[in-house]
């Protein structure tokens, strides 16, 4: 029995997302049309007749990687949620977020690249990704007796350092690690567990 054209269809799509994903990541606008039609196995024209042009795959791949990372959200609220003491959620928080990152690495390079090429997010995915997350953080962490604003700009820290050593290669954190003793992936988490904690369990330890 054949597979319906509608299933066809959508696989399609999915592979040219996933390779437009990969190569937009990777080298940023500069990756072509060309280079991701070759990377999907398709044609330039079929490209084109799914996303219309290249900054309409772009944008379809940057709404992808929205909906991604903030699936995080999704883990992160049983967590926040259980009513255990602050000095143990936090760090299991820290490590699910570092652990997720580095699991959606590509993602996470695509979201830097467009923070790096604009500088902001845009406004309308701003308002329906980031500020729920950050909401559901700061009031989670309320009870610190930290400002908001001081619980926001902390958990913004600790976000810039989470993503920035997910997307490291290998070779690059055991660099910075520099101990062929220890495990470079463990040693960074638990670095950003502590950094986490002296930033945000300052009034509540």
């Amino acid at each position: 029995m054949s597979r319906p054209v509608n299933a066809d269809a959508a696989a399609t799509r999915r592979r040219i997302l996933c390779a437009a994903l990969a190569l937009f990541a990777r080298q940023g606008d500069s990756a072509s049309i060309r280079s991701i039609a070759g990377e999907a196995k398709v044609s330039i024209g079929m490209v084109h007749h799914y996303f219309g042009s290249k900054d309409g795959l772009l944008d379809a791949c940057v709404e992808e990687m929205y909906a991604e990372l903030s699936s995080l959200q999704e883990r992160l609220v049983p967590t926040l949620l259980n009513g255990g003491t602050l000095s143990v959620i936090l760090p299991q928080a820290v490590r699910m977020g570092f652990q997720f990152a580095c699991e959606h690495r590509l993602a996470v390079r695509l979201l830097n690249r467009q923070v790096m090429s604009a500088g902001t997010l845009s406004t309308d995915r701003r308002m329906r990704f980031q500020a729920p997350f950050l909401d559901l953080l700061t009031a989670a962490l309320a009870q610190t007796g930290q400002h908001p604003t001081d619980i926001r700009l902390s958990l913004q820290t600790v976000v810039m350092l989470l993503a920035r050593y997910a997307v490291s290669a290998p070779e690059e954190l055991a660099f910075f690690v520099n101990d062929p003793e220890q495990d470079p992936l463990i040693a960074v988490e638990d670095h950003l567990v502590t950094v986490a904690c002296s930033l945000l369990l300052r009034s509540s330890l």
